[in-house]
C-alpha cells in the first residue's frame, strides 16, 4: 500500500485532527484516510454507473414529469393506495391527519 508524507503541517492543525479522530473513536491515520477517500469523489467506475442510472431514469420518465410527482413515486413503488399518516396528539387520545 502506498504512503504519503505531508510536511509543514502546523501543530494546531494536527491537534485539531487528533481531537476529531478521538471524538469518532479512530486513530488520526484512519480519520485522515477517510477524509482523503471521501473528498476525492466516486471512482471512475462508480461515476460511470451513476451516469448510466441517470440516463435510464431520464429515458423512463421522459415527458412524464410535470408538476406533482407523487403519482410517479407511487407508480415506481408499485403502490396503488396509501393510507394517510395519522398523528397522536400529545396529552390526549385523539388522532388527527396532517
Amino acid at each position: 500500500m502506498a504512503q504519503v508524507l505531508i510536511r509543514g503541517l502546523t501543530p494546531e492543525l494536527v491537534k485539531r485532527w487528533r481531537a476529531r479522530a478521538k471524538l469518532r473513536n479512530r486513530s488520526l491515520e484512519a480519520e485522515l484516510r477517510e477524509l482523503l477517500e471521501t473528498s476525492i469523489g466516486p471512482s471512475p467506475e462508480r461515476y460511470a454507473e451513476a451516469l448510466r442510472f441517470a440516463d435510464q431514469m431520464q429515458k423512463k420518465y421522459a415527458g412524464k414529469i410535470e408538476g406533482n410527482t407523487y403519482d410517479l413515486i407511487l407508480e415506481d413503488r408499485d403502490v396503488t393506495t396509501v393510507e394517510p399518516a395519522r398523528y397522536r396528539c400529545l396529552g390526549g387520545n385523539t388522532s388527527v391527519s396532517p
